[in-house]
């Protein structure tokens, strides 16, 4: 009896070890047991040289057995008996891993360049040549240079210019280019038309002039006439009649030498005089010339504006007399009225067309300026102003400066690939929507990193036109409401950076995103998480999921912080309570389930906010998402009381999807409308806090449970909506690469009734 009863006691153990124990795990890890830790402390059974990549790789087998280990323990009651029994177990268990192990130990094919062209040009001028020199964007390598020759000249006609008495006409033509000019079709000019207007003849005594007014521009002259020279016949002038009073002496001859003195013989007596006879009167002298006779000669001289005219007679003696006057003609005035400005009078100017007399009359008071007032935000590189400008002239001026923003928000962390990093990028499985690859960065210290990514089958011509569509909606509705602001706040797939062209330049979409920044509007603010590295896009995004990261998520916080700064200086980011990463959570992501492997795995981490009082209605038609809040959650990770089963998605079950949500003690007149995905999960409510009311367009959604149509123009209106963010994975959101399987959020809004 004591042998029977050990049997079956033995045998039920043996059942139990070799069938129920297998039985437990596997019910255990899929969720259907309910895992409890025993406290049982487990090691792992060897540690691997870390050095090395494949040291690595295998501790990771290691831990994968840890954690086969753990949960069997801890389900069972009997560990000391069976513990020996899944041996063979684990190593079937881990199959997936080393199959998948040795694929990343083939031998690893250095990196050629497919090169990506980008052309930098130094234009050709009108008189320089200049230089188009094509390079490599992935390792600038310059792969042709080509010479542009000088444009040469482009001359319009401009203007035609008169021609005036001493200045040439020309036709002016001037370069569409450069702004060079050049005078065409000159004709010289004619020079001065002068007509006689006064004169008086020179005299012997005198000098002369004439007088002469030019007929077509009334340029005045005068010229001198100089005294003339007497012209003496018989010591008369022939010209004046004048006397010539100074003749030239005739020379005396010099006295001879006086003989000596005679003696004088005594005087002779003289008879008285006789008494003389009265002189005879004599005849008048007769005139020795004839008397002179005048000989006038006439001249008229023409009235003038303010003078008169008359006739003037000159005799050649220089004897002058005027008579037959005419009074002035007075001015003839043309007029141009000369209209006020802003700063200046206006006034009608006359302008005599006989001797060029000016008036001034009529005067107008300067206007005065009109000035708008333009309010110019600052920028983290420019201040801010208020502008005045002139609606009548151009003049302006600025004040009230405002200083540029302070640069609180930091620049987002990059972190460069070791020069001579080798990658590798592997296609592991295709499903109806995507290409799975795992990219692997192999660093020259003998590290290696490997992540995974999913990237969009449609073709990228499609691709392309997906976004010119998205582009020509969003430009139609900001054209609805300038007062709106937009911004983009994108998650960057890999394929839009230089890093994934360089790894898959097949696969590239960086020229469909770069296309849509020069085709959005410029008013449209646009931040993407910064990926300059494999480093980069392996710290901000989730190693087995394609979301971001708690890392990622808080980069874009800021980003649109900062964007949002650029119109309203005054919001600051909230402060951060702290950063939690639970290393107790194994978070395998929609990635590794693809991929079938859950040897790796990524800590689950959040940047938390104490948020000030708000209310937040959900979105039930949305599966996912908690219904509790975030503190809520964040005690319950804390406490490690959350969800521990493999498959439970951490990232879209810790944040609650939002419909509206409403900080009700805001009172910054600023409503919200957010268009958003998964990716906006994380960002919902902090974002929503700069605002009072937030509105929230959350597309993830079926075409079994999709929303109704918004109609844009009718919704801003009737919610006073000030601005519009987006926060969408890129090619999800500008391209809708995922079609109707995973919506993007401009699918079913239109900016008016008839789009």
């Amino acid at each position: 009896m004591r042998n029977k009863i050990f049997a079956v006691v033995f045998s039920v153990i043996f059942l139990f070890m070799f069938v129920g124990a297998p039985t437990v795990l596997v019910l255990t890890k899929l969720g259907v047991l309910e895992y409890n830790n025993l406290g049982n402390e487990i090691t792992v059974d060897k540690v691997y040289d870390n050095s090395t990549a494949f040291g690595r790789a295998f501790n990771k087998i290691e831990q994968g057995k840890l954690n086969i280990k753990e949960t069997y323990i801890d389900s069972l009651p009997f560990y000391e008996i069976i513990k020996d029994t899944y041996a063979p177990f684990k190593s079937s268990a881990n199959q997936p891993f080393m199959n998948w192990l040795q694929e990343k130990g083939n031998e690893y094919t250095e990196f050629e360049c497919p090169h990506v062209e980008i052309t930098e040009t130094t234009p050709a001028t009108c008189t320089e040549d200049g230089v188009e020199v094509i390079t490599c964007k992935l390792c600038g390598e310059t792969l042709k240079t080509k010479a542009l020759t000088a444009l040469g000249h482009a001359f319009e006609e401009s203007s035609k210019v008169e021609p005036s008495c001493e200045s040439d006409g020309y036709t002016l033509f001037v370069c569409t280019r450069c702004n060079a000019s050049e005078q065409r079709d000159v004709v010289e000019a004619p020079g001065h038309d002068y007509v006689l207007q006064t004169e008086k003849a020179a005299t012997c005594t005198e000098g002369g002039f004439s007088s002469y007014t030019c007929s077509v521009c009334g340029e005045g002259l005068e010229v001198d006439t100089p005294t003339l020279s007497h012209t003496f016949e018989d010591g008369v002038c022939t010209a004046c009649g004048a006397l010539e009073t100074e003749v030239p002496e005739t020379p005396v001859e010099p006295e001879a030498p006086a003989e000596p003195d005679t003696p004088a013989e005594p005087e002779t007596p003289t008879e008285p005089d006789t008494p003389s006879e009265p002189d005879t009167p004599t005849e008048p002298d007769k005139p020795t010339e004839s008397e002179h006779q005048h000989s006038y000669e006439k001249k008229t001289v023409a009235p003038l504006c303010t003078t008169e005219g008359y006739d003037i007679y000159t005799c050649s003696c220089g004897d002058t007399y005027q008579d037959n006057k005419t009074p002035p003609t007075g001015h003839k005035y043309t007029s141009t009225v000369v209209l006020a400005t802003c700063t200046e009078d206006g006034y009608t100017d006359k302008v005599c067309q006989l001797c060029g007399d000016s008036q001034k009359t009529d005067t107008v008071s300067a206007l005065g300026h009109n000035y708008e007032v333009t309010t110019v935000a600052p920028t983290y590189t420019s201040v801010g102003y208020d502008l005045h400008k002139c609606t009548k002239c151009s003049d302006s001026f600025k004040d009230n400066e405002v200083p540029m923003l302070e640069n609180i928000i930091p620049e987002p962390t990059t972190t460069p690939d070791p020069s001579g990093t080798k990658y590798t990028a592997s296609l592991k499985t295709t499903d109806n929507i995507f290409r799975h690859y795992a990219i692997t960065a192999d660093f020259p210290d003998g590290s290696q990193k490997t992540t995974y990514a999913r990237i969009v089958l449609l073709d990228r011509e499609e691709l392309r036109e997906n976004m010119l569509s998205v582009v020509s909606m969003v430009n139609a509705m900001v054209e609805k409401d300038r007062n709106v602001n937009w911004y983009f706040s994108f998650a960057t797939n890999i394929e839009a950076t230089d890093i994934g062209t360089k790894m898959m330049p097949q696969e590239s979409t960086r020229h469909i995103y770069e296309e849509f920044l020069t085709k959005v509007d410029s008013s449209v603010k646009v931040n993407a998480v910064e990926v300059n590295s494999f480093n980069d896009y392996y710290n901000k995004f989730f190693i087995t999921d394609h979301h971001w990261n708690h890392h990622g998520s808080e980069e874009a916080y800021l980003g649109i912080v900062k964007m949002l700064r650029e119109n309203y200086p005054d919001i600051v980011p909230l402060e951060v309570e702290d950063v939690y990463e639970f290393k107790d959570v194994q978070f395998f992501g929609s990635l590794s389930r693809a991929h079938s492997n859950k040897a790796v795995w990524d800590t689950f981490g959040v940047y938390y906010r104490s948020l000030p009082s708000h209310t937040l209605v959900r979105d039930e038609a949305i599966a996912y998402g908690s219904k509790k809040t975030q503190s809520a959650n964040l005690r319950i990770y804390r406490s490690g009381e959350h969800n521990k089963a493999s498959g439970y998605n951490h990232y879209t079950e810790f944040y609650r999807v939002a419909k509206e949500i409403k900080y009700k003690d805001n009172n910054t007149g600023r409503n919200l409308l957010l268009i958003g995905d998964s990716y906006s999960l994380p960002l919902l409510e902090v974002v929503a806090a700069h605002f009072d009311n937030t509105y929230v367009r959350y597309e993830d959604r079926s075409w079994n449970n999709f929303p109704e149509e918004l109609i844009y123009e009718d919704f801003i209106k009737e919610n006073n909506i000030t601005d519009v963010i987006v926060i969408e994975e890129m090619a999800k959101s500008i391209m809708q690469g995922y079609g109707t399987a995973y919506p993007s959020g401009f699918l079913n809004i239109f900016p008016d009734e008839n789009w």
